[in-house]
Protein backbone atom coordinates (compact mmCIF):
# COMPACT_ATOMS: atom_id res chain seq x y z
CA UNK A 1 0.00 0.00 0.00
CA UNK A 2 1.06 3.96 -0.76
CA UNK A 3 1.61 5.26 2.99
CA UNK A 4 1.41 8.94 3.34
CA UNK A 5 4.69 8.92 6.16
CA UNK A 6 4.20 12.69 6.72
CA UNK A 7 0.15 12.67 7.36
CA UNK A 8 1.25 9.37 9.76
CA UNK A 9 3.85 11.41 11.53
CA UNK A 10 1.83 14.47 11.87
CA UNK A 11 -1.20 12.63 13.59
CA UNK A 12 1.27 12.06 16.63
CA UNK A 13 2.60 15.03 16.47
CA UNK A 14 5.97 14.39 14.52
CA UNK A 15 7.10 17.79 11.94
CA UNK A 16 8.71 14.92 10.02
CA UNK A 17 10.52 11.87 9.06
CA UNK A 18 14.46 11.61 10.39
CA UNK A 19 17.11 9.20 10.40
CA UNK A 20 16.30 5.81 11.65
CA UNK A 21 18.10 6.80 14.58
CA UNK A 22 17.34 5.36 18.64
CA UNK A 23 16.74 8.79 19.08
CA UNK A 24 14.32 8.89 16.45
CA UNK A 25 12.76 6.00 17.29
CA UNK A 26 12.46 6.43 21.30
CA UNK A 27 10.42 10.05 19.99
CA UNK A 28 8.24 8.06 17.86
CA UNK A 29 7.62 5.75 20.46
CA UNK A 30 6.32 8.29 23.02
CA UNK A 31 4.52 10.29 20.97
CA UNK A 32 2.23 7.54 19.89
CA UNK A 33 1.44 6.32 23.28
CA UNK A 34 1.05 9.92 23.99
CA UNK A 35 -1.75 10.59 21.43
CA UNK A 36 -3.04 7.17 19.70
CA UNK A 37 -5.07 5.55 22.69
CA UNK A 38 -5.47 2.08 23.63
CA UNK A 39 -9.26 0.92 22.87
CA UNK A 40 -11.07 -2.06 22.64
CA UNK A 41 -13.70 -0.55 21.58
CA UNK A 42 -14.97 -2.01 18.87
CA UNK A 43 -14.45 -5.50 20.41
CA UNK A 44 -16.50 -4.86 23.34
CA UNK A 45 -19.27 -2.54 21.98
CA UNK A 46 -19.33 -3.76 18.04
CA UNK A 47 -18.50 -7.22 19.30
CA UNK A 48 -16.19 -6.72 15.92
CA UNK A 49 -12.80 -8.19 14.84
CA UNK A 50 -10.90 -5.80 13.79
CA UNK A 51 -9.02 -5.55 10.78
CA UNK A 52 -5.26 -6.09 10.54
CA UNK A 53 -4.79 -5.15 6.99
CA UNK A 54 -2.39 -2.02 6.49
CA UNK A 55 -5.31 -0.05 4.74
CA UNK A 56 -7.52 -0.49 7.36
CA UNK A 57 -5.11 0.20 10.31
CA UNK A 58 -3.90 3.20 8.70
CA UNK A 59 -7.42 4.48 8.14
CA UNK A 60 -9.02 3.79 11.40
CA UNK A 61 -5.48 5.16 13.00
CA UNK A 62 -4.80 7.91 11.46
CA UNK A 63 -8.00 8.74 8.81
CA UNK A 64 -10.19 8.28 11.12
CA UNK A 65 -8.17 8.91 14.59
CA UNK A 66 -9.05 6.08 16.45
CA UNK A 67 -6.84 3.91 18.33
CA UNK A 68 -6.75 0.16 18.56
CA UNK A 69 -5.54 -2.64 21.30
CA UNK A 70 -1.82 -4.08 20.85
CA UNK A 71 -2.18 -6.22 17.62
CA UNK A 72 -3.63 -2.92 15.70
CA UNK A 73 -1.11 -0.38 17.24
CA UNK A 74 1.81 -2.48 17.27
CA UNK A 75 1.09 -3.44 13.64
CA UNK A 76 0.07 0.05 12.65
CA UNK A 77 3.34 0.93 14.27
CA UNK A 78 5.44 -1.26 12.39
CA UNK A 79 3.72 0.80 9.15
CA UNK A 80 5.63 3.60 10.20
CA UNK A 81 8.68 2.37 11.26
CA UNK A 82 8.76 0.19 7.92
CA UNK A 83 7.97 4.21 6.30
CA UNK A 84 10.72 5.81 8.12
CA UNK A 85 13.75 3.18 7.52
CA UNK A 86 13.85 1.05 10.13
CA UNK A 87 14.83 -2.60 10.26
CA UNK A 88 12.87 -4.90 12.51
CA UNK A 89 11.23 -7.94 13.02
CA UNK A 90 7.54 -8.66 14.58
CA UNK A 91 7.38 -11.19 17.67
CA UNK A 92 4.49 -13.11 19.44
CA UNK A 93 4.77 -12.40 23.22
CA UNK A 94 3.16 -14.01 26.24
CA UNK A 95 1.52 -11.07 28.18
CA UNK A 96 2.26 -11.78 32.11
CA UNK A 97 1.79 -8.64 33.92
CA UNK A 98 -1.28 -9.40 36.26
CA UNK A 99 -1.55 -13.62 35.29
CA UNK A 100 -1.79 -16.32 37.04
CA UNK A 101 -0.29 -18.80 34.73
CA UNK A 102 2.84 -19.61 34.64
CA UNK A 103 3.24 -19.72 30.72
CA UNK A 104 0.01 -17.47 29.77
CA UNK A 105 -1.13 -17.42 26.03
CA UNK A 106 0.69 -15.20 23.56
CA UNK A 107 -1.38 -12.31 22.89
CA UNK A 108 0.83 -9.48 22.90
CA UNK A 109 2.62 -7.80 19.48
CA UNK A 110 6.13 -6.42 19.92
CA UNK A 111 8.39 -5.06 17.56
CA UNK A 112 12.51 -5.78 17.95
CA UNK A 113 14.34 -3.24 15.53
CA UNK A 114 17.79 -3.61 14.93
CA UNK A 115 20.19 0.07 15.17
CA UNK A 116 23.98 -0.63 14.07
CA UNK A 117 24.92 -3.63 16.87
CA UNK A 118 22.11 -2.78 19.00
CA UNK A 119 18.16 -4.31 19.20
CA UNK A 120 15.43 -2.27 20.76
CA UNK A 121 11.72 -3.31 21.99
CA UNK A 122 9.64 -0.86 20.60
CA UNK A 123 5.96 -1.15 21.65
CA UNK A 124 3.37 1.18 21.08
CA UNK A 125 0.29 -1.21 21.95
CA UNK A 126 0.01 -1.46 26.23
CA UNK A 127 -2.86 0.12 27.52
CA UNK A 128 -1.06 0.90 30.92
CA UNK A 129 1.64 2.33 32.48
CA UNK A 130 4.43 1.38 30.23
CA UNK A 131 7.81 2.08 29.21
CA UNK A 132 7.71 5.29 27.08
CA UNK A 133 10.82 4.59 25.44
CA UNK A 134 12.10 1.31 24.21
CA UNK A 135 13.36 -0.79 26.14
CA UNK A 136 17.40 -2.22 25.06
CA UNK A 137 17.85 -5.70 24.81
CA UNK A 138 20.08 -6.41 27.03
CA UNK A 139 19.87 -8.85 30.35
CA UNK A 140 20.38 -8.64 33.76
CA UNK A 141 20.15 -4.53 33.49
CA UNK A 142 17.80 -2.65 35.13
CA UNK A 143 15.96 0.25 32.66
CA UNK A 144 14.40 2.79 34.16
CA UNK A 145 11.97 4.80 31.77
CA UNK A 146 9.58 7.33 32.57
CA UNK A 147 9.20 6.52 35.95
CA UNK A 148 9.57 2.97 35.96
CA UNK A 149 11.73 0.48 36.48
CA UNK A 150 12.45 -2.99 33.84
CA UNK A 151 14.81 -5.76 33.68
CA UNK A 152 14.96 -8.19 31.01
CA UNK A 153 16.20 -11.76 31.99
CA UNK A 154 16.75 -15.23 29.78
CA UNK A 155 14.64 -17.82 30.68
CA UNK A 156 14.21 -21.51 29.32
CA UNK A 157 10.51 -21.61 29.00
CA UNK A 158 10.18 -17.53 28.29
CA UNK A 159 12.80 -16.65 26.25
CA UNK A 160 13.41 -13.18 26.75
CA UNK A 161 11.39 -12.26 30.01
CA UNK A 162 10.57 -8.91 30.81
CA UNK A 163 9.91 -7.82 34.62
CA UNK A 164 9.00 -4.67 35.77
CA UNK A 165 9.49 -3.50 39.29
CA UNK A 166 6.14 -3.13 41.48
CA UNK A 167 6.10 -2.79 45.18
CA UNK A 168 6.52 -6.38 45.79
CA UNK A 169 9.79 -6.42 43.85
CA UNK A 170 10.36 -7.03 39.93
CA UNK A 171 7.34 -9.39 38.54
CA UNK A 172 7.27 -10.72 35.16
CA UNK A 173 5.63 -8.30 32.70
CA UNK A 174 5.49 -10.01 29.05
CA UNK A 175 7.53 -12.13 27.32
CA UNK A 176 9.08 -13.08 23.76
CA UNK A 177 11.20 -15.64 21.84
CA UNK A 178 13.47 -13.79 18.60
CA UNK A 179 11.61 -15.82 16.29
CA UNK A 180 10.43 -13.34 13.50
CA UNK A 181 6.51 -13.72 13.02
CA UNK A 182 4.81 -12.16 10.17
CA UNK A 183 1.61 -9.77 10.19
CA UNK A 184 -0.36 -13.09 8.52
CA UNK A 185 0.51 -14.85 12.09
CA UNK A 186 -1.27 -12.62 14.41
CA UNK A 187 -4.22 -13.32 12.31
CA UNK A 188 -5.73 -16.20 14.19
CA UNK A 189 -5.38 -14.49 17.70
CA UNK A 190 -6.53 -11.41 16.89
CA UNK A 191 -9.93 -13.48 15.84
CA UNK A 192 -9.65 -15.64 19.35
CA UNK A 193 -9.79 -12.35 21.12
CA UNK A 194 -12.34 -10.92 19.77
CA UNK A 195 -14.65 -13.50 19.09
CA UNK A 196 -13.67 -15.86 22.34
CA UNK A 197 -17.08 -15.65 24.82
CA UNK A 198 -14.96 -15.38 27.63
CA UNK A 199 -12.31 -13.10 26.23
CA UNK A 200 -10.99 -10.08 28.32
CA UNK A 201 -11.72 -7.74 25.34
CA UNK A 202 -14.83 -9.00 24.70
CA UNK A 203 -15.84 -8.21 29.10
CA UNK A 204 -14.04 -6.09 29.79
CA UNK A 205 -14.12 -2.12 28.17
CA UNK A 206 -10.38 -0.92 28.58
CA UNK A 207 -9.03 2.68 27.00
CA UNK A 208 -5.89 4.11 28.15
CA UNK A 209 -3.89 7.37 26.77
CA UNK A 210 -0.79 8.04 28.18
CA UNK A 211 -1.37 12.06 27.50
CA UNK A 212 1.38 14.88 28.15
CA UNK A 213 -0.82 16.57 30.75
CA UNK A 214 -1.62 12.88 32.40
CA UNK A 215 -2.54 9.09 32.27
CA UNK A 216 -6.11 8.98 31.46
CA UNK A 217 -7.99 5.78 31.48
CA UNK A 218 -11.17 3.95 31.65
CA UNK A 219 -11.95 1.15 32.80
CA UNK A 220 -14.72 -2.07 34.42
CA UNK A 221 -15.88 -0.40 38.18
CA UNK A 222 -13.47 -3.10 40.08
CA UNK A 223 -16.19 -2.63 42.80
CA UNK A 224 -19.26 -3.45 40.54
CA UNK A 225 -19.51 -7.11 40.81
CA UNK A 226 -22.06 -7.29 37.76
CA UNK A 227 -19.52 -5.32 35.31
CA UNK A 228 -22.21 -3.03 34.23
CA UNK A 229 -20.30 0.34 35.78
CA UNK A 230 -17.19 1.89 34.54
CA UNK A 231 -14.96 4.27 36.01
CA UNK A 232 -12.90 7.15 34.39
CA UNK A 233 -9.73 7.85 35.95
CA UNK A 234 -7.34 11.09 35.47
CA UNK A 235 -3.93 11.27 36.77
CA UNK A 236 -2.14 14.33 36.96
CA UNK A 237 1.23 14.82 37.88
CA UNK A 238 1.81 15.95 41.32
CA UNK A 239 -2.01 15.70 42.59
CA UNK A 240 -4.01 12.81 43.49
CA UNK A 241 -5.95 11.18 40.64
CA UNK A 242 -8.98 12.05 40.00
CA UNK A 243 -11.90 8.94 39.28
CA UNK A 244 -15.52 9.22 38.21
CA UNK A 245 -18.46 6.84 38.21
CA UNK A 246 -20.36 5.84 34.83
CA UNK A 247 -23.56 3.82 34.77
CA UNK A 248 -23.49 1.54 32.06
CA UNK A 249 -26.61 2.42 31.50
CA UNK A 250 -25.69 6.54 30.85
CA UNK A 251 -24.56 5.67 27.24
CA UNK A 252 -24.56 9.66 26.62
CA UNK A 253 -22.43 10.50 29.33
CA UNK A 254 -19.35 7.78 28.57
CA UNK A 255 -19.48 8.74 24.87
CA UNK A 256 -19.13 12.15 25.94
CA UNK A 257 -15.88 11.41 28.20
CA UNK A 258 -14.24 9.34 25.64
CA UNK A 259 -14.84 12.01 22.84
CA UNK A 260 -13.27 14.70 25.20
CA UNK A 261 -10.38 12.71 26.39
CA UNK A 262 -9.49 10.00 23.95
CA UNK A 263 -11.07 11.72 20.77
CA UNK A 264 -13.35 8.77 20.31
CA UNK A 265 -16.71 7.93 19.05
CA UNK A 266 -17.53 4.39 19.88
CA UNK A 267 -20.61 4.30 17.20
CA UNK A 268 -17.32 5.12 14.75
Amino acid sequence: MTLDIEKYLARIGIAGRESPTAEFLARLQEAHLRTVPYENCEIFFGKRVPSLEPEKLYGKIVDRRRGGYCFELNGAFALLLAGCGFTFTESFARWCFGETAVLPPRRHRVLLVRIGKETWIADAGIGSPCPLTPLRLETDVIQERNGLKFRILRDPLHGFLVQRETSEGFVNYFSFWETPHFPQDFLYVNHYCATEENSFFRTHLLVNLAAADGRRSVFMDPGDPGGKDFIFRRERPGLPPLERKIPRSDEKVLAAVLAENFGIDPAD
